[in-house]
């Protein structure tokens, strides 16, 4: 399965403090009702946490924004409506968000869980993909671009870091 994800992240070190984030944020922290668990990637807006949800027990990917980004009330407003535009999106390929919002003052998204990897990862480990294969990814990222396109929301920032490809 094939699913669209966020913009700039990429893979880190489980037990790293990305930059920008409040101090303290680390596996076993807590967030908005999640346990961090470990960290999955980071860019320079945010970071994902594999992170329990402890209220109904499951696994979440948690996206914490960089700090300096929350100072910023035009982003938050920008933030939290594009959330609930996504949020309102039910498409196969399309990862649904859980949960946004804020807490303590971090902001955060909480949506589903995809073990596996990007396929950035899968082209590095496993070089140029087939046409058959390349064309088995471009049919799902065309669709859930459609319908992200069709109430609105443009991603601006394609790219294979940013197709996930699940294990499953």
């Amino acid at each position: 399965m094939t699913a669209m994800a966020g913009g700039g992240v990429v893979a880190g070190d489980s037990s790293a403090q990305p930059a920008g984030l409040p101090a303290g944020l680390v596996p076993g922290s807590q967030v908005a009702g999640y346990l961090l668990e470990g960290l999955v990637g980071s860019g320079g807006m945010a970071a994902v946490y594999r992170a329990r949800d402890e209220r109904l027990g499951r696994v979440v990917a948690l996206k914490l924004l960089a700090a300096e980004l929350t100072k910023d009330e035009g982003f938050r407003r920008r933030f939290l409506r594009e959330a609930r535009a996504v949020a309102a999106v039910d498409h196969p390929h399309i990862i649904p968000v859980y949960q946004a919002g804020e807490a303590d003052g971090v902001l955060f998204i909480a949506m589903r869980f995809v073990a596996g990897g990007d396929l950035r990862g899968m082209v590095g480990q496993h070089g140029a993909l087939p046409p058959g294969r390349a064309a088995a990814f471009l049919s799902p990222v065309a669709s859930a671009l459609d319908a992200a396109h069709a109430i609105g929301l443009v991603h601006r920032d394609i790219k294979p870091a940013n197709i996930l490809v699940d294990a499953g």
